[in-house]
């Protein structure tokens, strides 16, 4: 995938994650689905939507922003785990590399690296 390739990230290493909300974004689902390395794809729709997309190339649905505020954090949580008992940890000052918070305002999400 192209971008994965300018950010030198196309290695077996690296889990791309593709969070979409319309049909323009079922390009990149297909293309994740077939990655030799594999990468998730999740489509943000309301189930009881008027104009549900019956057939998507994710491999996973959040019903709203607020599953996806949901998400992330969990996701940030694991990552926080996961960086807090790495190799890169600086133990003499009891730090770890940077992590991450969410935050929303109305339908918008940020994730922002807290150092």
């Amino acid at each position: 995938m192209w971008i994965l390739n300018q950010l030198g990230l196309e290695n077996s290493h690296v889990l791309p994650l593709y969070l979409g909300d319309d049909v323009s974004d079922e390009d990149a689902f297909a293309a994740l689905s077939k990655r030799p390395n594999g990468g998730i794809g999740i489509k943000v729709q309301d189930p009881s939507d008027d104009n549900p997309c019956s057939e998507t190339s994710a491999s996973y649905l959040l019903r709203n922003t607020q599953e996806v505020q949901n998400f992330l954090k969990i996701l940030c949580q694991f990552s926080d785990v996961s960086v807090a008992s790495s190799p890169g940890r600086d133990v003499q000052n009891n730090r770890s590399k940077p992590h991450c918070e969410t935050q929303s305002t109305g339908n918008s999400i940020a994730i922002d690296s807290v150092g």
